[in-house]
């Protein structure tokens, strides 16, 4: 009864408790350890690994290779009032090339700034994870399994791994029952070598999500990037929408579009233990991910629909979690694909130290698709 009252009084006070309602820090990082520099100036550093092994099907049978998929270096601080930055770097040899070649290959992967003046009205501007899909805004170094779900991260051949450049506001308001994020992306951008191509009007990207947190301020999410596994920290219960969009794509003046629907639930039990589900509908138009036909001069495109359901359930006196997932994606001009993933994390010290095993099977037509069935380990560490 409180919590509707309180959601009754709240859109007639809103006038009046938007500009007294104070922001907390950014939530990106694990450990709080800082160095001071003065007053509202601070430097936090981090690293993130992550390393494994991995079998996989093939054409010619199994084939197995270690991996190192991670390995950032993070700086994250602030350096004044209500003004935070965050900066984060990755090595694409370590993804690609296990042969250490002495190439050079570090990139940007986050850099941000963030002004914070309200709880309602908040400001990034740089290289940081579209708001469209809950899959994607979630932090890399709390994902439930060893990979992100890239079918849930359209656009994902021109903003890589769901990340864009551009500037966003985001906000809660209601007690912290809404929160919103919308913003303006590079995204596909004019082919000046062949004007043809794509995007002739150099139009932006729009990328926006509204959810509803049910479990209101005890469940507010104050971080950028949520966590996609809470082990039994915190209490979450968020219903979300989101759209993405960019005019004039195609040489055709086709508008790529994307719509989703999402739910996230993440409950404490009373004897220390924890469960949580998450599941999502997306639908994609004039998606530009299949390529280019240098012979018709052509940017491919793909529409499709998709869903995924998972679920968990962490043991506090085992430290241990299981997990699964079911998820599918249907494509009008490919084929359709589903998949069923499977797997255990053991828990060294939370999101800092932690140990997964993860079996995934194909089920329809990407069975014939190398490497689509595996069996993975993956250490993770974070400090």
């Amino acid at each position: 009864m409180r919590f509707k009252m309180k959601i009754a009084f709240s859109a007639i006070l809103l006038f009046y408790i938007l500009p007294i309602s104070a922001v907390q820090d950014p939530e990106e990082d694990v450990t709080k350890a800082r160095l001071q520099l003065g007053n509202s100036k601070w430097l936090q550093l981090h690293y993130f690994l992550q390393t494994g092994y991995n079998v996989s099907e093939s054409g010619n049978g199994w084939s197995q290779d270690f991996t190192l998929d991670t390995s950032r270096l993070i700086v994250n601080g602030q350096v004044g009032e209500n003004i935070y930055f965050f900066v984060q770097t990755d090595d694409i040899t370590v993804a690609e090339n296990s042969k250490n070649d002495g190439g050079n290959n570090v990139f940007t992967k986050d850099a941000y700034i963030q002004l914070s003046p309200f709880s309602w009205l908040q400001c990034y501007s740089g290289i940081f994870k579209v708001p469209f899909t809950r899959e994607n805004i979630q932090s890399d170094a709390t994902t439930l399994f060893q990979k992100k779900n890239d079918w849930f991260v359209p656009m994902n051949g021109f903003a890589g791994d769901g990340r864009d450049l551009g500037f966003m506001l985001r906000g809660f308001a209601l007690y912290d029952v809404i929160e919103y994020r919308i913003g303006a992306f590079e995204g596909l951008r004019e082919n000046s070598s062949n004007p043809n191509v794509a995007n002739g009007d150099s139009f932006p990207r729009v990328s926006g999500r509204f959810s509803l947190n049910i479990a209101g301020e005890e469940g507010k999410e104050e971080g950028l990037y949520n966590s996609a596994n809470y082990i039994g920290k915190r209490e979450v219960f968020v219903i979300g929408i989101g759209a993405d969009f960019q005019y004039d794509v195609f040489q055709s003046r086709e508008n790529y579009l994307g719509m989703t629907v999402d739910v996230t639930a993440d409950q404490m039990l009373n004897w220390g233990d924890s469960f949580g589900f998450q599941g999502a509908y997306m639908l994609v138009k004039h998606n530009p991910v299949e390529g280019y036909d240098s012979a018709s001069s052509t940017l491919l495109y793909s529409n499709f629909s998709g869903y995924y359901a998972q679920v968990y359930y962490y043991s506090e006196t085992a430290k241990t979690q299981v997990y699964t997932r079911y998820n599918v994606r249907e494509m009008d001009s490919y084929e359709n694909y589903s998949e069923w993933t499977n797997g255990m994390t053991f828990y060294l010290n939370g999101h800092n130290a932690n140990f997964k095993m993860e079996y995934n099977m194909p089920l329809k037509e990407n069975k014939d698709i190398d490497g689509e069935q595996y069996f993975s380990v993956m250490l993770q560490l974070y400090i």
